[in-house]
């Protein structure tokens, strides 16, 4: 009698619990909070407490911490998972590694089986980082450019600092088909002291601050700074950090515009996510910070290009024009 069986590959969904996953959360499980089916704990930028969640079911109320994974079953029921188990048992439906065409590179027989391996599956993992990052941006082959030395230098340590291995290998790749050396080109020369110039205190704080006295500390300062005309260009001929993080900006715009669609008291919003902004800087990794400022910029993007339905009376009575053309 046959006793072993083989599960059914089962497509799910799930989200993992963060304090601010109501930025990336489908509608799914909007509609189950809505419900009550899932009863959120220190969520949202409010509270400094640890986000959790409850879940009411036959067998009685589960729990999931914050890392865990929610499940939503194939019959649209939802349980918790922790995620080393969730790592194991579960890889992405969006980027399988059928995907992509077959990535065998052709290793000598002499290296290691193991090693050879980790070659074969690591070529895999960074192929698929580039499909997602093709989906998600649109980036294509424009990595062939000759003209962005420096710019993929700085992506390179950038990612360096952001810590996924599979990214760095990405740029490493680039690089390596450049011939590119990641080592920074030598620094502009320092100007002398001839080129320097004055720093001057603003005359309208002068009043607020003892003005006439900072301005006589700063005159008695050495040349610290060169005129922008006489220093040499460093960072203008290489935007590319610039170009990443508005990117950053632009993607993330065009889902918070498709998710919540027309105005939502976005200067309420804004100014929320400026405070939370500030805390980042004060409190909260650079990664934080980066991914608070990409949110500020979007919420200041949408009040000028949605507007806010919130203050048009406010603007009204008192003579000024809409925040966007009523055509819009």
């Amino acid at each position: 009698m046959n006793t072993e069986y083989r599960k059914k590959p089962v497509v799910i969904e799930a989200v993992q619990i963060s304090k601010r996953m109501d930025l990336t959360a489908p509608d799914w499980w909007a509609e189950a909070v809505q419900l009550n089916a899932v009863i959120l704990h220190g969520m949202g930028k409010m509270t400094r407490d640890q986000p959790w969640v409850e879940i009411p079911t036959l067998e009685g109320v589960m729990r999931g911490d914050a890392g865990d994974w929610i499940i939503r079953g194939v019959q649209g029921e939802l349980y918790p998972c922790k995620p080393d188990i969730f790592t194991v048992t579960y890889e992405s439906a969006a980027e399988p590694a059928a995907a992509i065409a077959e990535i065998e590179p052709v290793i000598s027989d002499e290296l290691n089986p193991d090693t050879a391996k980790l070659v074969r599956r690591f070529a895999r993992a960074v192929a698929n980082k580039l499909l997602s990052a093709q989906r998600k941006y649109g980036y294509g082959n424009g990595w062939l450019a000759d003209d962005w030395q420096e710019r993929c230098r700085e992506e390179l340590l950038r990612h360096i600092a952001k810590g996924d291995p599979r990214d760095v290998a990405a740029y490493c790749a680039f690089m390596w088909h450049h011939d590119w050396s990641i080592t920074a080109a030598p620094p502009a020369p320092i100007a002398s002291a001839s080129e320097a110039y004055d720093l001057q205190f603003p005359v309208s704080l002068r009043k607020m601050w003892a003005g006439w006295e900072v301005q006589k500390w700063l005159d008695d300062l050495p040349p610290l700074f060169t005129h922008p005309a006489a220093a040499q260009p460093s960072r203008v001929e290489a935007p590319g950090e610039v170009d990443v993080f508005l990117d950053e900006v632009r993607a993330e715009l065009r889902r918070a515009r498709a998710k919540f669609p027309g105005d939502r008291i976005m200067t309420i919003a804004l100014a929320e996510e400026f405070g939370e902004l500030c805390k980042a800087v004060l409190d909260e990794s650079r990664a934080n910070v980066r991914k608070e400022a990409v949110q500020t910029a979007v919420m200041a993007a949408r009040v000028v290009l949605d507007g806010d339905g919130s203050v048009n009376e406010w603007r009204a009575e008192r003579g000024l024009d809409q925040l966007i053309e009523a055509s819009k």
